[in-house]
């Protein structure tokens, strides 16, 4: 039986990949519901049916992006307010396809020493490294910085 964790990991930012297909998506819902009105008007519904489906799909993906990027910027304007420095050991690493799964044991001055699963998209992970972290007493939001 896995060891329950308390920490919770802050939202990474998205980046400017994301950024850019966000706006892609934004003006394809701005331009493709005029593409779908010109098929309707010329009389080809099959084809106003498809450009359709793909407006409501860029909305949906837009619509998913930007809840992303408000969590995001929500956790990271709470640990700058409140947000505690400390340090955290790593004790296991998991390699997953686009990522690196890591249990760390998060201690910081006046705050009891937890663990806490972490998800790391960049750089050399190792057992046994130490990184500096920032943590929300409050409930462990926690950021490796």
């Amino acid at each position: 039986m896995a060891k329950a964790r308390s920490g919770r990991q802050a939202s990474d930012d998205l980046g400017r990949v994301a950024f850019v297909f966000l706006l892609s998506c934004t003006i394809g819902v701005l331009v493709v519901p005029g593409i779908l009105v010109y098929h309707l008007v010329t009389g080809d519904p099959q084809e106003a049916g498809a450009w359709g489906l793909g407006s409501l799909t860029c909305l949906f993906i837009a619509f998913m992006l930007t809840s992303g990027l408000i969590n995001s910027s929500r956790d990271n304007r709470r640990l700058r307010a409140s947000g505690i420095p400390g340090t955290a050991k790593i004790l296991s690493v998991e390699s997953r396809e686009d990522s690196i799964a890591a249990v760390l044991l998060i201690q910081a001055d006046g705050l009891e020493t937890f663990e806490a699963d972490a998800v790391f998209s960049w750089g050399r992970v190792r057992v046994g490294a130490q990184v500096d972290v920032v943590i929300d007493p409050s409930d462990r939001l926690f950021a490796v910085i």
